[in-house]
């Protein structure tokens, strides 16, 4: 289910996975703007309307990393309410819903405070609902808040509550003297013990007019210090902003001198907590804060009409709305909904019949607020757990937790090839958000175990020349594995026998032996047939083929070499279900995976026709007509890489910023042969194109090959990680066998053709230090997460650039220089 509801969006990124979820399971709400803007108790009149109606419109309209949408909450600083009369809140709102008129908007407003300011909020009720607000208390022993600060509870609409958002709407104590730049500090910490209440991981913005001149003050300290509720500054820009040209294009006041000076303060701002970073629920996106109107070519100190941040007319109505610009920020809103989450690691599902069993694992997608039971049934033709049904039981403590479940396939006694058997997943409780949750469906192939491995597919019995000497016998191997012929032996009810198949290399699958009577040279019966090269021709003391063959008289039997009997051919010639005889061709099976017991399943050679041909001359007739070395349908399914993965010893997704490994996994088991892996480091400014120094680890796991590779030499830095640069993997087809079958690299689905990882973008084979989110460059982002890391003295693998064990001042010179 994908439901979008914010209007005229173009979401800026790709939607990101969280714990393997399909996208079909998240709400997508796209790209919301959020505006934080102290109003100085405005507008209050229709003159003051048209202002604000002109820069509301332009924030809507104005197009950022993509985006352009209305205002989808506006957090309002010195606004009031009704209580003297004016109630500017109430008439943005309106202004608001005649430029939006297919919107409806709600609004929430603190009581006055000592200088008849109120702060809250004007919001879109078809995104969200307001859940709940509060004002933030004092703490014991500090002046009272020279305003009040509201906190409201944001959910979007279609959501559970798993999704809600905190904001803060903030306006703190003004003046530059020592004692109110004190009251500003306790003021801030309150409102951080207030974010700490909430607990871990929660999305928070505070924003507002914080009168803060820089950034080493003590508020904004607050604001940033380690711990629960760390509020980050999205734009990363560390200073003295007051009164300082370098930081002209983030100030918000004063847009007009009117006697009160210029634009060389950044008292308005939107900081955000670590979870707004970190790809769930409410999201930054990255380059869309701006202080609205500004573009930094406005004249230093000045009128913001002096600058192009927008049209003159927008520029002008700034100018006369407020002392204040509007800090307008655009955020993605990535919802997991209620539902059933099925993991299979990746990887498709496969079971042999009656053979080991392979596991997946199963969760809730969301807490409940009542246990969750989760039937899994099957078709008949698979077991869970051992049963034909199971039921999982998930309570709110453990929802997220995934339970192991085995499937394995079910013995049966037919023979039919490849089957898919359909497992089920519904789930019932009390909890309503899981009453109507989809069901979730899981395909499974099961490969036939019953299929005998080697078969009869084409028999000379009649031949136009000499008998027995022109007389054949095709075999055909359909795998999966290589089978060894030696001591294996033809046999029927004559008293005639045929000699034992001598000491020969393994028949590979999809390939076909010629058993000929070796009364005539193997060479020259290859010659005369022109059997390819890769089919067997053995020659063997012949026994006796009926030329009358009826149901009774002609049972061909093939025996291995214990003399168990692998392959039965009753044929016969009556014309009404096998092919008549014509005393010059072949019979073949039509398709060498049907049964061959069946006479209808069998065609007569016919010269052209499924590589029918006659021999070239003696000792054999040129009547004959036959296709020994063909046999059809007798491909086999080639080895294939089924997965890549850029490792690098972290489970961070779309992290390259240490590359330390890179494990390739196979569908099956497969052999590899040493110099089949090769992986080469695009050739970059003064550097050529070069190969890495690999160590190969491979291991079987259950069914399948999984070879991981270490990197040594000048390509990789003292850490075990791949220098900085773009890598291209290539593994040799021929070098990489299953059964005798090479590796079909280039997925056409014939054996052969290299595999090849890297050479296009979205294979994301790269590795850069520092970029942590994988987007391909070393950014602000990146920059904040190890400034985070460095102030908690947490660690991070992924930012180790020396790989000691700490993240210090080296890892950190380490980042810049990419930025």
């Amino acid at each position: 289910m994908t439901v979008c509801v914010a209007s005229r969006v173009a979401c800026s990124r790709t939607l990101r996975r969280l714990r393997g979820e399909p996208l079909e399971q998240r709400l997508c709400l796209s790209a919301v703007r959020i505006v934080s803007w102290n109003t100085a108790n405005a507008p209050n009149s229709p003159t003051e309307d048209a202002y604000f109606s002109t820069v509301f419109e332009a924030i809507g309209d104005e197009v950022v990393v993509g985006n352009s949408m209305p205002p989808s909450i506006i957090a309002l600083q010195e606004t009031d309410n009704a209580e003297l009369g004016g109630n500017s809140i109430a008439r943005i709102e309106t202004l608001l819903e005649s430029l939006y008129p297919q919107k409806d908007f709600g609004r929430a407003v603190t009581t006055l405070d000592s200088g008849d300011d109120a702060t809250g909020f004007v919001y879109d009720t078809g995104i969200f609902d307001l859940v709940s607000t509060s004002v933030v208390a004092q703490t014991p022993g500090m002046q009272a808040f020279a305003h009040r600060i509201m906190r409201g509870q944001f959910r979007p609409i279609g959501s559970d509550g798993q999704s809600d958002f905190y904001l803060y709407t903030t306006h703190l104590k003004a003046g530059s003297s020592g004692g109110n730049a004190s009251r500003r500090t306790a003021e801030a910490n309150a409102i951080r013990l207030d974010i700490d209440s909430l607990g871990d991981h929660q999305d928070v913005i505070v924003m507002g007019d914080f009168n803060i001149s820089g950034s080493s003050e003590g508020a904004y300290q607050n604001f940033l210090r380690s711990g629960t509720g760390q509020l980050f500054d999205p734009i990363d820009t560390p200073g003295q902003w007051k009164n300082d040209p370098r930081y002209i294009d983030i100030h918000t006041q004063n847009p007009a001198i009117n006697g009160a000076g210029g634009m060389d303060d950044r008292y308005d701002f939107q900081l955000a907590s670590a979870a707004v970073f970190d790809d769930e629920g409410l999201q930054y996106i990255d380059g869309s804060y701006r202080a609205f109107g500004n573009d930094g070519t406005h004249t230093f100190n000045s009128d913001i009409t002096t600058g192009s941040g927008a049209s003159p007319g927008v520029l002008s109505a700034l100018a006369a709305a407020s002392d204040h610009l509007p800090v307008v920020v655009d955020y993605e809103i990535d919802v997991v909904v209620p539902g059933i989450y099925v993991n299979t690691g990746g990887s498709d599902l496969r079971l042999t019949e009656g053979g080991d069993s392979v596991t997946y694992e199963v969760s809730l997608r969301t807490v409940p607020d009542a246990d969750v039971q989760v039937t899994i049934a099957t078709d008949g033709q698979t077991q869970v757990n051992g049963s034909g049904q199971v039921v999982l039981t998930f309570t709110p403590g453990d929802a997220l937790v995934p339970q192991t479940v085995s499937i394995g396939a079910l013995e049966n006694s037919e023979s039919g090839g490849t089957a898919v058997s359909r497992i089920t997943h519904s789930a019932v409780s009390s909890d309503l958000t899981y009453q109507s949750v989809d069901e979730v469906s899981l395909s499974v192939r099961i490969d036939d175990n019953d299929a005998a491995s080697v078969v009869i597919s084409e028999v000379m019995y009649n031949p136009a020349g000499d008998e027995p000497d022109g007389e054949w016998i095709e075999i055909a191997n359909l795998g999966p594995g290589a089978v060894d012929l030696s001591g294996w032996q033809l046999d029927d009810e004559d008293p005639t026998d045929w000699s034992p198949i001598p000491d020969v290399s393994p028949l590979p699958p999809g390939q076909v032996a010629i058993l000929h009577n070796d009364a005539v040279d193997s060479a020259d019966f290859r010659d005369r047939w022109s059997i390819p090269p890769e089919a067997m021709v053995i020659g063997l003391t012949w026994g006796s083929l009926s030329n009358s063959p009826t149901a009774t008289n002609e049972s061909l039997e093939l025996l291995d070499a214990t003399g168990a009997v692998q392959d039965i051919v009753p044929y016969d010639d009556d014309g009404s279900s096998w092919p008549m005889d014509n005393n010059a061709s072949s019979i073949y099976l039509s398709d060498v995976r049907l049964d061959n017991s069946i006479g209808d399943h069998w065609l007569i050679s016919n010269l052209g026709v499924d590589q029918a041909r006659h021999p070239s001359g003696s000792p054999l007739s040129p009547l004959d007509v036959g296709s020994p070395g063909f046999a059809p349908g007798l491909q086999i399914d080639p080895p294939r890489v089924v997965e890549t993965r850029v490792a690098g010893q972290r489970v961070i997704e779309g992290s390259r910023s240490v590359v330390r490994s890179l494990t390739v996994v196979f569908d099956r088991i497969v052999s590899v042969q040493p110099g089949a892996i090769q992986i080469l480091r695009d050739g970059i400014e003064d550097l050529q194109e070069a190969s890495v120094e690999l160590a190969i680890s491979a291991r079987d796991v259950i069914d399948h090959t999984e070879i991981t590779l270490t990197f040594s030499g000048n390509l990789s830095d003292a850490t075990g990680s791949l220098i900085d640069g773009r890598y291209r993997l290539r593994i040799d087809a021929s070098m990489v066998t299953s059964g005798g079958i090479a590796l079909d690299g280039d997925n056409d689905e014939r054996p052969g053709g290299d595999y090849r990882f890297g050479e296009v973008a979205s294979d994301r084979f790269f590795r850069l230090f520092g970029d942590r989110d994988g987007d391909q460059d070393v950014d602000q982002f990146d920059l904040r997460h190890l400034g985070g890391l460095l102030a908690t003295q947490s660690f991070d693998e992924a930012f180790d650039a020396d790989d000691d064990g700490d993240l210090d001042r080296f890892d950190l010179a380490e980042l810049r220089r990419r930025l």
